[in-house]
């Protein structure tokens, strides 16, 4: 789950109206003159108290995203022999988030644009807590997937949002940075995740509601926590937050907008909202009309000029929309930037969920191998992966028979250790990735990464220790996690603002679909053998990174 500050400057900000003001005629020059725009205002409120409690709030929003998304692959080492979960079912149940959000993805996108901004995020998350605690609750197979689509299904919409509500409530000075902090809090919960997990799953907790009837373990427990960041974050939205400024523009609603930009002065620096410098603000939705005689327009009404399209009509637009990106000169750009994202998030989100099952398959053998210790021979991963070291296309059953006899889903804290290196890995490569992408350009970032994740991928096939895997897989998934986030912002750069939205919307959901297909698909190719997982996951990513080639070099320098 990445994130790019470029993906979010993608609307043009202002508008013309000021329904303050009672008068209907005006003249274009004094309209110019006492009018302001979005950025204009938001400027104006400066820059302290009220962006730390947004940046603050955003941190608990990013922690629920990726606990959303990522908890079930720590939980299914240790509750594969509660919930008696095949390969094939921890599969399913790493998917089916993915399947969740997608199904989701335009319903949410049309309620962002009714409902608002903040009421999506805040009641968004506090929903998708409620089933994430259901999930906490689950005591079979069944039930745990039928939660956590549901929560999958929910989180789609605040995820979405999240970004645009961040950067609409700074201004251009501060917008990159603040969501370039943001980022950066995606890839502080990957290592909170693991962090949590290393400290829970390991433990031997239970409470007995109603013995072999209703019992919790330590991953009930885990996911329990893990709902708490929804919970609280989607609370602090709604308590603490105001509607976007930007949003209620768009809507011809500038007094209720103007209200917002004083608080935010106020909470800021500290004055009376009667010291805020702007006093009316431009609508968007204003439709003027000359009078040739007087030689000035008459203002309509912003919440009437251009009503906005609703059910079946909204839709149509919406379908409108997506014409465009099917003919010359952007089909062909669109093609290949969804082409890339698919195999990318497939590849990378696939390898990144069963790394912890495949940490605690490693565990699990080396406890229970006979290897020889005179020679100090450690099984390599291809050989507990084939289920011996002589035998090779191995299916689902000899795979799950690596497990002993007696089912004991008590992993090990280093399983988790593993997982929490990737994760500090993955922050260390975004830093590194930050200071250098405006030299190098998103392009070249995104060819260059794609193809070293495919060889660090593949390069697990080779690898002969615990080591050599946490190293190998450490590299693919940070490096690949940052061109997932540099095709966004090429994207972003790549088209004009009337696709922009729309085409990072669906190159999102292409990636998810791709997401949720790697990791359905992922147990069979295991049961191919050692070889098959890993150079697929591999040759994916090689060859996006050979497809990134085909994208256009030259990319704007300013969204326009």
């Amino acid at each position: 789950m990445v994130v790019d500050s470029s993906v979010v400057n993608v609307e043009v900000l202002g508008g013309l109206n000021d329904p303050s003001l009672k008068m209907s005629k005006r003249t274009v020059s004094e309209n110019t003159k006492e009018l302001a725009d979005f950025e204009t205002a938001i400027s104006h409120t400066g820059y302290g108290r009220f962006n730390i409690l947004i940046l603050v709030i955003a941190l608990f929003c990013c922690c629920a995203s990726i606990n959303e998304t990522t908890t079930i692959a720590y939980i299914l080492p240790s509750a594969q022999c509660d919930l008696d979960l095949s390969l094939e079912n921890k599969g399913i149940l790493n998917a089916i988030t993915y399947m969740g959000m997608i199904t989701s993805a335009f319903l949410w996108g049309y309620l962002a644009d009714t409902l608002g901004r903040r009421d999506i995020l805040g009641y968004g998350y506090i929903m998708t807590g409620v089933f994430e605690l259901a999930c906490g609750l689950s005591q079979a197979f069944w039930m745990l997937l039928i939660f956590k689509y549901i929560s999958g299904f929910i989180s789609c919409g605040p995820f979405a949002v999240l970004m645009s509500y961040v950067s609409e409530l700074h201004g251009i000075k501060h917008r990159a940075r603040s969501m370039l902090t943001v980022g950066t809090f995606f890839s502080v919960g990957n290592i909170l995740l693991p962090a949590t997990a290393w400290a829970i799953l390991p433990q031997s907790w239970t409470v007995t509601v109603v013995e072999n009837v209703f019992e919790l373990h330590s991953w009930h427990i885990f996911l329990l926590i893990c709902a708490i960041p929804s919970l609280l974050g989607g609370l602090l939205v709604i308590f603490f937050l105001p509607e976007s400024p930007k949003f209620l523009m768009s809507r011809g609603r500038n007094d209720e907008a103007l209200v917002i930009f004083q608080s935010i002065f106020r909470q800021n620096t500290q004055k009376d909202v009667h010291e805020y410098p702007i006093k009316s603000l431009i609508d968007e939705l204003r439709q003027p009309e000359v009078n040739s005689s007087s030689k000035t327009e008459t203002v309509v009404s912003g919440a009437n000029a251009a009503p906005k399209s609703k059910g079946c009509a909204a839709l149509k637009d919406g379908l409108s929309q997506i014409a465009p990106m099917l003919k010359r000169p952007h089909l062909r750009n669109c093609c290949l930037v969804f082409t890339i994202q698919f195999g990318a998030l497939m590849s990378l989100n696939t390898l990144r969920l069963w790394l912890p099952e495949i940490f605690n398959m490693i565990a699990e053998y080396n406890k229970g191998s006979t290897n020889d210790s005179s020679t100090n021979h450690m099984a390599s991963l291809c050989e507990i992966i084939d289920g011996t070291s002589g035998i090779k296309g191995s299916n689902l059953t000899q795979l799950d028979n690596i497990r002993p006899v007696e089912c004991i889903s008590k992993p090990g804290g280093d399983v988790y250790m593993n997982t929490l290196i990737v994760g500090i890995v993955g922050v260390i490569g975004y830093f590194i990735a930050g200071s250098i992408v405006n030299k190098v350009g998103n392009r070249t970032l995104l060819i260059a990464g794609l193809i070293i994740s495919g060889f660090s991928a593949s390069s697990i096939y080779l690898t002969t220790n615990l080591a050599g895997v946490v190293a190998a897989s450490s590299l693919c998934v940070a490096v690949g996690s940052i061109c997932s986030t540099a095709m966004l912002g090429l994207t972003a750069n790549l088209f004009p603002t009337s696709l922009r939205t729309m085409t990072i919307s669906l190159t999102l959901m292409f990636g998810r679909i791709g997401a949720m297909i790697g990791n359905l698909i992922f147990p069979y190719l295991l049961s191919l053998g050692c070889l098959p997982p890993f150079i697929t996951i591999g040759s994916l990513l090689m060859a996006g990174g050979i497809g990134g080639l085909l994208l256009p070099g030259k990319s704007k320098t300013a969204l326009q």
